[in-house]
């Protein structure tokens, strides 16, 4: 073997070993993608949303309110 084709061999050798480091890295990616994917499937079917909370708590308090406002009615009757 002269030096050339050991030179031809390394390049060989290094872009695979580059190749292989590249795909590798473009998998991890692809992984690390369809877990955030996952995780903004999860949290949206297992939390509420702001907005979504803020109506509710509106509902209590004016449930709360008026509950209130009836016993404080019963109180003056007696």
């Amino acid at each position: 073997m002269n030096m050339t084709e050991l030179l031809i061999g390394a390049i060989y050798f290094l872009a695979a070993v580059i190749g292989w480091f590249l795909k590798e890295a473009l998998d991890n990616i692809k992984n690390t993608d369809k877990e955030l994917n996952d995780f903004k499937v999860h949290v949206a079917n297992e939390y509420t949303q702001k907005n979504d909370m803020r109506d509710v708590i509106k509902q209590i308090n004016e449930r709360f309110d008026r509950l209130e406002t009836k016993i404080d009615r019963l109180m003056e009757g007696k």
